[in-house]
């Protein structure tokens, strides 16, 4: 395995990107629109590099829409979808034991990615 740290938003890092995605198959990220589109990891951006790139995006509140801009993790999506209300005492604060929220959107965002 090979690992390293770039930082997309200097002009070097971009280029490493470029050349990483060029090569690629599949770009995932976890950042929200804005950011990805200030980076040059968008779609359009991605595919003026490689015109076949798929790009899975895993965001709290999808890519579009008015809470696209919004952050989150896996106890707002128990809260936002009610599942946290079920779970509990009155004494504890509300939240599902399991971070189901967090292992379902990794197995969806793989499953889309393949199907892709």
């Amino acid at each position: 395995k090979r690992a390293m740290t770039l930082d997309p938003a200097c002009p070097e890092g971009r280029e490493i990107v470029k050349k990483l995605v060029a090569t690629a198959d599949v770009v995932v990220a976890n950042l929200p629109p804005e950011v990805l589109r200030s980076l040059a990891l968008d779609l359009e951006s991605l595919r003026r590099v490689k015109p076949d790139i798929i790009l899975t995006t895993v965001t709290a509140f999808g890519a579009g829409g008015p809470w696209s801009a919004k952050h989150g993790f896996d106890g707002i999506g128990q809260v936002m979808c009610g599942s946290a209300y079920l779970t509990g005492t009155p004494e504890q604060p509300l939240r599902a034991a399991v971070p189901w929220v967090d292992c379902g959107t990794a197995s969806l965002a793989a499953f889309g990615t393949l199907a892709a």
